[in-house]
């Protein structure tokens, strides 16, 4: 993917259009990094670093595509006003023609139209600390990916099964 496409993953029309995500800084991309082993669907995650990072890329030692910016493409990519220098593309999950079967004895939590990114981060952080959930968004809720929503959720958007557009009546 070229850097002036990567740009435009900061809008979900974009990230649709694409099929990836951005994931920013250090933590977020050690929890990637952590969730890649065990699920299959993280593969072609591509690394975007500046050269200050390059010593650290090589010790985390991953098949992550690496590829070097320099200071004003990552201030581009960045979606804080102080980059950290450190951003990852990740494939969005297929979440195409899902559709809510819950089954017995599973434990679900349904959000009706959450408007606040952090707030949704924050949710997803408590899911994945306690285990076991799957997150259940109504439609005209925030985008689980929006950039604000994956920094806020430390990582837990890796390890939370999440599902989009999900209406009341397909509810038990």
């Amino acid at each position: 993917m070229k850097i002036d496409d990567v740009k435009k993953l900061h809008q979900k029309k974009y990230r649709s259009q694409f099929g990836y995500y951005l994931v920013e800084g250090e933590h977020l991309i050690l929890e990637l990094q952590k969730a890649a082993k065990t699920q299959s669907e993280l593969t072609d995650i591509t690394l975007y670093l500046t050269e200050e990072y390059m010593q650290w890329a090589t010790e985390l030692k991953t098949d992550f595509t690496i590829v070097t910016v320099n200071q004003k493409q990552m201030a581009q990519l960045s979606n804080t006003k102080t980059p950290q220098g450190i951003v990852a593309c990740v494939p969005l999950p297929d979440l195409a023609g899902q559709q809510a079967q819950i089954k017995k004895g599973e434990r679900c939590i349904y959000l009706h139209e959450v408007q606040d990114p952090g707030n949704l981060g924050t949710i997803l952080r408590s899911l994945a600390w306690f285990g076991g959930f799957r997150l259940l968004l109504s439609n005209n809720s925030v985008d689980p990916f929006n950039p604000k929503v994956v920094r806020a959720s430390m990582g837990a958007i890796f390890h939370v099964p999440v599902e989009l557009d999900v209406g009341l009546d397909e509810l038990p």
